[in-house]
């Protein structure tokens, strides 16, 4: 008779251990379901689809222009990530400078944009001949300064020819570009 009571007391207990386990891990489930969600330096505190940002000047007329099919904002750096962005910049009234590429970055601490695969710079110059084509695969821009800056290998097209080159530095405002290495050009007159 020992033994059944011994197996009826171990019985109990175990089904009262699993029944204690079945509780907290219940417990468990239900405060993480409802536990708020803090921040993550992985995770954007908002998103935008479809999304223009237009700058305009003191008195009222458009400086630039960035628009992208998504952009998401995280917070902890303080930068956001852009799909397909493309920026405009105006001079005169006039869109002079249209920049283009599959993804890219914007720091707001920087005031920086970086903008990555398949980078396609065009300058529309004032008069005929004067446009101007750049292909690079990546490219920082600073908007409010109008430079820009590479060290992958650029290819610029203008109406005598074409140069390429690895690196560049670039300011837009004067319409100025260097090329750092390996310059090769291809012109007719």
């Amino acid at each position: 008779m020992r033994q059944s009571v011994d197996k009826r007391l171990l019985t109990v207990m175990l089904l009262a251990a699993a029944a204690a386990a079945s509780w907290w891990w219940s417990r468990q489930q239900v405060t993480a379901e409802h536990a708020p969600e803090t921040a993550r330096a992985d995770r954007p505190d908002y998103y935008l689809i479809g999304f223009e940002l237009t700058e305009m000047d003191a008195a009222g007329a458009v400086v630039r222009r960035l628009d992208a099919d998504d952009l998401y904002h995280y917070p902890d750096s303080a930068t956001s990530t852009l799909t397909r962005p493309h920026l405009i910049m105006y001079e005169d009234g006039r869109a002079a400078w249209n920049i283009a590429a599959l993804r890219g970055t914007a720091s707001e601490r920087e005031r920086l944009i970086n903008l990555q695969g398949d980078v396609r710079v065009n300058y529309s110059g004032v008069g005929p001949g004067e446009d101007v084509r750049m292909y690079t695969n990546e490219l920082d821009v600073w908007p409010d300064s109008k430079l820009a800056e590479t060290r992958a290998a650029v290819r610029i097209e203008e109406r005598f020819g074409v140069t390429r080159g690895i690196g560049l530095s670039a300011d837009l405002e004067r319409r100025r570009a260097e090329l750092h290495a390996e310059v090769k050009g291809e012109y007719a007159p």
